[in-house]
């Protein structure tokens, strides 16, 4: 392996970061304008690049917007993994820490990318990304939710599907002012724990 020389380093280091600010600006680009608005003139001016430097980086659009939502779902499972693993008894501990995660990475991002791994992509490559991602934060509920609610299989994974369903319509109102976070918890409490109960089998029965 050659050696490294410090200007390849640096070089690097230059790179990743460029590739992050790019990101950056096209997260608050893709929250003020929506996909339809995402160009990659308009990232170039609001990055202070020129448009070669762009495509250095991401050869289209698309793959700005497949990475955002790889980006979103690193940053999401590592906040969902670990609720998901301490289990769903604890509703009034778990799911304030868990809506509170939320909030936080879409403040950091822009709704604008949770908005895109929430409804159809603007294209099959980017919608099959956000599946991916999508089920990527669900798998480890499944077992979880079985085993809070007594349920197995297909129906374990239809409970969490309907839990996760939850979510974002609180996000937007949250979002949209029309909720405070503290009242977007409650209902978000509120309803798991009536989703819970609705489902859970007695213990003798399962």
């Amino acid at each position: 392996m050659p050696k490294q020389t410090p200007s390849s380093t640096h070089g690097r280091l230059w790179a990743d970061d460029r590739r992050k600010q790019i990101l950056a600006v096209a997260a608050r680009l893709l929250d003020e304008r929506g996909v339809d608005g995402l160009r990659i003139p308009d990232v170039a001016e609001a990055a202070g690049v020129t448009r070669p430097v762009i495509y250095r980086h991401f050869p289209n659009r698309q793959a700005i917007l497949m990475d955002l939502l790889e980006e979103m779902g690193n940053a999401l499972a590592e906040r969902l993994e670990g609720h998901a693993a301490s289990g769903l008894g604890d509703l009034e501990k778990v799911m304030p820490d868990l809506f509170e995660g939320l909030c936080d990475e879409i403040e950091a991002r822009g709704a604008g990318v949770w908005k895109l791994l929430n409804s159809a992509g603007p294209d099959p490559e980017v919608e099959a990304v956000a599946q991916r991602v999508r089920e990527r934060l669900a798998a480890p509920w499944y077992a979880r939710v079985a085993a809070v609610t007594r349920t197995s299989g297909e129906e374990a994974v239809a409970v969490t599907s309907i839990i996760h369903a939850v979510v974002p319509p609180l996000i937007t109102l949250w979002h949209a002012g029309s909720l405070t976070r503290a009242e977007a918890v409650s209902h978000l409490t509120r309803a798991v724990g009536a989703i819970v109960n609705a489902y859970q089998r007695p213990a003798e029965l399962h």
